[in-house]
């Protein structure tokens, strides 16, 4: 599978908010094959969480929120993949 779809696929799970994420990456973790997902191979999986992982290493804690310095800021639900990119948006 092309890196373009890997993208594709995580932008997609990316979309549906971070308790999906946390939810497709705990299945990741656990070898389990969430919605989707049941085609890949466990090379293409392994690529899939390892860069939700990442994406989700910039959130402290369950709630989706970011830290920046020592003000946590809430970041509204757009896709995260976006977000991490660097289009942050923040309600003010």
């Amino acid at each position: 599978m092309s890196e373009e779809r890997i993208e594709s696929l995580v932008e997609t799970i990316c979309e549906q908010g971070c308790a999906h994420v946390n939810q497709v990456i705990v299945l990741l973790q656990k070898k389990d094959s969430p919605k989707g997902l049941e085609l890949l191979t466990n090379t293409e999986k392994n690529s899939i969480l390892q860069e939700l992982s990442s994406i989700m290493a910039v959130y402290d804690g369950s709630d989706c929120s970011l830290q920046s310095g020592s003000d946590q800021k809430r970041m509204i639900s757009l896709p995260i993949y976006t977000q991490y990119l660097g289009a942050k948006l923040e309600i003010i």
